[in-house]
């Protein structure tokens, strides 16, 4: 049976030892923790960003949208080749370090939906179609998971996108789990 234990309280270093240290009768040891950063930045370069690679403990990696556009859903303008490489460079950068990489929240809802859903603002691109459009970059840049409030929107777009979805995960540097998924997805 295979156990993975997510720890999210306290800070990195407490995690981490935690994990190490409360976990001896997990055989074989998995752990993890998504990885909360304080330098989010899309000026700032991915191995600034996460400069360690997968371990017992680190899986995933969690960011903000803010790393691939600088400021994040509110601040974005046209999607663009530079935005498109940034996030293919983040996402290669992260499966060449073992992780798993997600994005949260990525949402396209209007003020008139956020307000009868009670979403966050700041998570909105402001319009389905600039949503749609990083969803689909993302898929396309092998980002391994994306949250969204918009679920059923987001499922139709990659459902529609998985047939000329390429894949750019270089498969044995992935955790077992993360090959499964990116092979399931092709």
């Amino acid at each position: 049976m295979s156990i993975l234990l997510l720890l999210f309280l306290g800070s990195p270093g407490v995690r981490s030892s935690q994990c190490y240290s409360r976990s001896e009768d997990l055989e074989p040891r998995q752990c993890s923790h998504i990885r909360r950063l304080y330098t989010s930045s899309a000026a700032n370069s991915p191995d600034i960003l996460e400069p360690a690679p997968a371990n017992n403990y680190r899986r995933w990696w969690n960011n903000s949208w803010s790393v691939v556009e600088q400021g994040g859903q509110q601040h974005a303008a046209s999607w663009t080749g530079t935005d498109e490489r940034r996030l293919r460079s983040l996402v290669r950068h992260a499966h060449d370090h073992g992780l798993w990489i997600r994005f949260y929240t990525l949402d396209g809802a209007t003020q008139k939906e956020e307000s009868r859903n009670g979403w966050f603002r700041s998570y909105s691109f402001g319009s389905p179609a600039a949503a749609e459009q990083r969803w689909r970059a993302a898929q396309q840049a092998g980002v391994d998971y994306l949250a969204s409030d918009q679920y059923e929107q987001l499922g139709a777009c990659l459902r529609r996108g998985q047939k000329s979805s390429v894949s750019t995960v270089n498969h044995k540097k992935l955790p077992p789990r993360a090959r499964i998924v990116a092979a399931e997805s092709r």
